[in-house]
């Protein structure tokens, strides 16, 4: 049996995942053309968005942003804010009951 919530919200996730690495790509080409830049705010709402695991995964491939800091730890935290919320939308759902 399958939950149509659980289904679309995986399917956002990989949506959103997806865009976000291809963000942290086209971010790191435009950096090194010296050309303008898709901004942090962008990246951190992808990342909130549902976006965190393709703007680590992208930033990791494309060695873009790995030694910042203070840009790890927002991404690290918008994934912390999507398990707690998943840890309440979840048994709400019916997941884990």
């Amino acid at each position: 049996m399958t939950n149509p919530f659980i289904e679309i919200l995986a399917a956002w996730v990989l949506v959103i995942g997806v865009m976000g690495a291809i963000a942290m790509g086209l971010d790191k080409g435009r950096a090194q053309r010296h050309e303008r830049r898709i901004s942090e705010r962008t990246l951190f709402l992808i990342s909130l968005a549902g976006g965190f695991w393709g703007i680590l995964l992208g930033g990791g491939l494309a060695h873009h942003k790995t030694s910042k800091i203070s840009f790890q730890m927002v991404v690290l935290a918008t994934l912390v804010v999507w398990l707690l919320g998943l840890s309440q939308l979840l048994p709400w759902a019916g997941c884990l009951s």
